[in-house]
């Protein structure tokens, strides 16, 4: 039976956008509704003005699809499935890391040495975002974003329309501000985010072992 209704918790820097995109075109933008009210909690200085003319965007409860970065449990009143997609802690929470550095002008949480925002951020998934995989229907792996489509395809009775648009990438890593380049981190900071990320770790492990078992079926 197609599913129409769900709600995507949109956990930052796991191809969300792009995957939502293609959702939208799918669905119809009409049916579709993006709730950015926790944006600014994350995101540059530079949005604050379009978060705050939308923060209270009417509408939301009554759209098919509701997709942004919340909590898990935000619309537990509608008793809808959740989705979500996840992504390696580590990887995610430093790519979320320059992609904030690039754009925020310093004027938001990057503004943080990397291990100050690590901390900061540190647990999103099993503290705010998932908690309990029993929470959600679905949960895609970015590492396996085409297989993710697939499955995502098979649970939603749908046909997703066109080709993966990759958006918001962090496209100039190896350019110019030398704070944005990947090499920046040393391996003591990569160790670093991943034991204060230790619980995101663990469940992600269990999320990744479950899709590579579903996908060998």
């Amino acid at each position: 039976m197609k599913k129409d209704k769900f709600i995507f918790v949109h956990i930052p820097k796991t191809a969300g956008t792009s995957f939502f995109h293609m959702v939208e075109e799918t669905y119809g933008k009409n049916k579709c509704k993006r709730d950015r009210t926790m944006d600014a909690e994350i995101y540059s200085t530079r949005r604050l003005k379009k978060v705050a003319s939308e923060k209270r965007h009417k509408g939301l409860s009554t759209a098919n699809i509701i997709h942004g970065h919340f909590d898990c449990g935000r619309y537990k009143h509608l008793n809808r499935p959740q989705i979500t997609f996840v992504r390696n802690p580590v990887d995610r929470l430093i790519s979320e890391y320059f992609f904030l550095t690039k754009n925020s002008k310093g004027k938001s949480l990057a503004d943080k040495s990397i291990r100050e925002y690590a901390k900061a951020r540190a647990n999103v998934m099993m503290d705010h975002c998932i908690k309990d995989i029993n929470n959600f229907e679905f949960i895609g792996v970015q590492e396996y974003f085409d297989e993710s489509l697939t499955k995502f395809e098979e649970w939603a009775g749908i046909k997703l329309v066109g080709a993966v648009p990759w958006l918001n990438l962090n496209k100039d890593k190896n350019r110019q501000n030398p704070k944005t380049r990947w090499e920046y981190l040393t391996e003591a900071d990569k160790k670093y985010i991943r034991a204060i990320n230790y619980k995101d770790c663990e469940l992600y492990y269990k999320i990744l072992n479950l899709f590579e078992k579903n996908i060998k079926k």
